[in-house]
Order: C-alpha cells, then sequence, then structure tokens
C-alpha cells in the first residue's frame, strides 16, 4: 500500500460496516482492560509530521554515530550497501507498521477515539489475539529495558573518558548512579506531546555530534597510514547486528503515531525522519571508513571519539552523544511507563505516582548495569534478537496479519509477502550474528574479558 493510498484508508473503510465481528478464535476484536483510558484521545493528540520525523531521529541516532563506522570498518566497502540494505528494510516496516495502526483505528473506534498507553500490543492483539498481546508487551519490555541498560552503560563510560581527558580519573561504576540521577526527573514527563522539546534537542544534538564528526574527521584525513586490511569472516558477521541495531527504533513508532494530530500521515513522518538518520549516518561513516580503517581494524577501538587527535573535539563528540542518550532513554521507555502506569491505574496526568513508578524502573536498570558493567555485551546479547523481532519480524507479522481481517480493505499480493520474508530473514541473520558476536566477546576472544559487577569490589 502506497503511502496515499494509506491516507485514503480511512474513507475506504468508513463505507465498511463497523459493528465488530470476532476473531477467528473466538475472541472479541476489543481492547482488553489494561490498555485505554478513559480520557479522549484529543487530549493528546498534539504532534505534527515534522515534529514526529525530529523524535524519530532523537530516538535512532546517537549510539550508531559512534559505533556505526567500526563496524563499517569491519565490512570494508560493502559495509555501506549492507548499510543502506538496513535503511531501506527499517523504513519499510516501518511504514507497515504505521499503516497498521490506521487500519485498527478504523475497524475500531476505540482506538481512535481513547487513548493507548501501548499502541503496538493493541495492534498485536487485533492481529493475534490475546497471546499476541501478551508476548508483544513482554517483548517490549525486556527490549526497552535492555535498551536503557545499554545507554547507562555508554552514557557512565563516556562520562569516564570525557573527564580522564582533564586526569580526573573515576571509574565507571562510579559514575553509573549519578548518570541515573540525573536522568530520573527528566523520565516523569508524560508522553511524547508532553516532551516535545526532548525530541528536539535529542536530534539537534545528533547533528552536532555528526557535524564534530566529520569536522575531526577532515582534519585528521592523511595523518593515519592508509593499510589495505582484509575483511575477516568473523568480524564481518558480527558486524551486521550492530549495523541493525544502529537504524533501529520502531519501539515508539505507534506511541508517536498514537500522539499525531493526523495519525494516517505517520508514514510521512517515517520517511522524513530516516532520511535524516540517513544525511547524519552515511556522509560521517564512509568519511571515516575512508580515513581511519586501518586504526579500527588494528588497534581494536570501536569508538570513533577514541580516533580524534583534536582532544577538543573528541571531548565535544562524547559530550554532545551523552547528551543525546539521555534524552533518548526519556523517549524510548515512555512506551513501557505508559502500559506499567495503565495497569497500575496511575492517574494520565503528572502526580507522584508516576514519578515513583518510574524511579523504581530505572532504579532496576542501574542494578542490572552494575552487574553486568559492559554495553558491548549487552548490545550484542540483547540488542540483535530484539532488535530483529521489534522493529522486523513483529511490525511485518502484524500487518500481515491484519490485512487478512475480513473488515480490511487492503489485501497483501504476492509481491508485498515476498518482500516481507525477504526483510524478515534478513533481520534474523543479522540478529543472530550480533548474538554470537556477544557469546563469542563472553569466552575471551582476543584476550578480552567480562568486566565484573559493580558490587563485587565494594
Amino acid at each position: 500500500m502506497e503511502p496515499d493510498e494509506h491516507e485514503h484508508l480511512c474513507e475506504r473503510v468508513a463505507l465498511l460496516d463497523n459493528e465488530e465481528e470476532e476473531h477467528e478464535d473466538g475472541e472479541e476484536t476489543q481492547l482488553l482492560p489494561s490498555v485505554t483510558h478513559n480520557a479522549t484521545r484529543s487530549t493528546v493528540q498534539n504532534l505534527s509530521v515534522s515534529l514526529a520525523a525530529v523524535f524519530i531521529v532523537g530516538k535512532v541516532t546517537g549510539v550508531g554515530i559512534l559505533v556505526l563506522p567500526n563496524a563499517l570498518s569491519d565490512t570494508g566497502a560493502f559495509g555501506i550497501i549492507i548499510a543502506l540494505l538496513f535503511l531501506l528494510g527499517t523504513i519499510y516496516s516501518g511504514i507497515r507498521l504505521a499503516q497498521s495502526w490506521t487500519i485498527l483505528c478504523n475497524i475500531n473506534d476505540k482506538y481512535s477515539k481513547e487513548i493507548s498507553r501501548n499502541p503496538y500490543a493493541d495492534m498485536a492483539f487485533e492481529a493475534f489475539g490475546t497471546k499476541g498481546r501478551f508476548w508483544t508487551t513482554l517483548i517490549l519490555y525486556i527490549y526497552i529495558f535492555a535498551l536503557c541498560v545499554t545507554d547507562l552503560l555508554m552514557i557512565a563510560e563516556n562520562t569516564e573518558i570525557i573527564f580522564s581527558e582533564f586526569h580526573i580519573d573515576v571509574p565507571l561504576c562510579s559514575w553509573l548512579p549519578v548518570v541515573t540521577l540525573v536522568i530520573c526527573p527528566v523520565t516523569w514527563f508524560g508522553t511524547p506531546k508532553d516532551f516535545w522539546l526532548v525530541g528536539i534537542t535529542s536530534a539537534v544534538t545528533s547533528i552536532i555530534a555528526s557535524v564534530l564528526i566529520l569536522v575531526g574527521t577532515s582534519i585528521d584525513a592523511g595523518k593515519y597510514e592508509r593499510i589495505d586490511v582484509p575483511v575477516e569472516t568473523w568480524t564481518f558477521v558480527a558486524a551486521l547486528g550492530l549495523i541493525g541495531f544502529s537504524f533501529a527504533g520502531q519501539s515508539v513508532f505507534p506511541t508517536l503515531q498514537h500522539d499525531m494530530k493526523e495519525p494516517a500521515k505517520f508514514v510521512r513522518s517515517v520517511v522524513y525522519g530516516y532520511a535524516g538518520i540517513a544525511l547524519l549516518y552515511f556522509p560521517t561513516s564512509i568519511l571515516a571508513l575512508w580515513v581511519y580503517r586501518a586504526e579500527f581494524v588494528t588497534t581494536g577501538i570501536e569508538n570513533i571519539a577514541d580516533l580524534f587527535s583534536s582532544s577538543a573535539i573528541s571531548i565535544a563528540v562524547t559530550l554532545s552523544v551523552n547528551i543525546h542518550l539521555i534524552l533518548a532513554i526519556v523517549i524510548f521507555t515512555n512506551t513501557l511507563y505508559q502500559d506499567i502506569e495503565q495497569v497500575l491505574n496511575v492517574p494520565y496526568e503528572f502526580n507522584w505516582k508516576r514519578c515513583v513508578v518510574r524511579t523504581t524502573f530505572m532504579v532496576l536498570a542501574l542494578a542490572m548495569a552494575a552487574t553486568i558493567p559492559s554495553f558491548k555485551t549487552f548490545l550484542s546479547i540483547f540488542g540483535g534478537p530484539l532488535t530483529a523481532l521489534v522493529n522486523f519480524l513483529l511490525p511485518l507479522g502484524i500487518y500481515t496479519r491484519l490485512c487478512c481481517l475480513p473488515k480490511v480493505p487492503v489485501k497483501l499480493s504476492t509481491f508485498k509477502i515476498v518482500i516481507n520474508l525477504c526483510v524478515m530473514a534478513f533481520a534474523v541473520v543479522a540478529g543472530t550474528s550480533s548474538t554470537i558476536s556477544g557469546v563469542y566477546t563472553i569466552v575471551n576472544v582476543n584476550g578480552t574479558t567480562i568486566k565484573p559487577p559493580c558490587y563485587v569490589n565494594v
């Protein structure tokens, strides 16, 4: 279904009978009690197409800006093609996920009129029933929690690097509680419509970091010896998961679309957002691949900020990414908060109960980060398979199933089915390779070791 056809879906479905029917398995097409709030959606529909696109940029970029150049160095020039395939695949699955929500809003008035705390799970319910909602919600919970832990670890490690430039040596484990304390109050905002400035600031810091990386890399052009380093099979396979993770963002798409003034136009937000992401990623990564590839491979450095000859640029880039990651946590954890608070009957408006729930979550994330204080291990093991599930398999599976419902006028052609299967297979390969990479790290590859828990030496 093309974007124009998608935007007119409402008119086409309006001609159909809206009387509720039952699923084939006997379950009614309605929301579970824990999903909607008694307030109307008009109270939260404030996001425009452009602002939603900014939120997408703010959610996706950050980690990728620092680690994608290294991932491409492990895959060589062919890695650029792989990154393009991931970009196109992510846009495709994002569009299908957006179209799935529009389908729901038009086959069931409850979705278009009432507040949904977890629209992603709502789509899974309509597509696969109660079990679909349960497993989708569980996967989202684990995925978001793992992302939060990973970002906490990266922020703490970046902070350690920044202060080490000023000869202030404070270990990562000491920075973890400080970082968590700073982030907690920011997470108390309600939904994307309540923290629009957070999304804009997150995107701006990504742009700043990207520009600084271009400047720093341009300064270093010619300073590093260019050696033709062969691509190794293991590093090539391991890099696939990291490249895929750099483009992942669908976990927040349904929440953003839900809070839009015109949800049917979220397809445009997806396209605009990823166009911006491509402009941030590819120029920096391609230039870095040309300048630093030999250094990445021979030194084992994974963060491009560690290769800049200019200490000032290194600090500025790391600081910008840290700000971005802090704000990104606010954005991608919101889906989980919304669902938990609905189950616990926490009022939609700002209140002390919301603060307690969200602070408790951050404390749990801190505990996990202190238990496995290595963001690379977390990113490999949890990021790969969960990214494949949340960003590719679930969106395309939900869309395919919804198109089979009797009331939905959009039907899948053989060509669309083939495309869906190809994208899903590609994601499974990337996710599996990422997990293998994490396991490979755990068994002390190339002399690396897993850091002990922070509380071991307390």
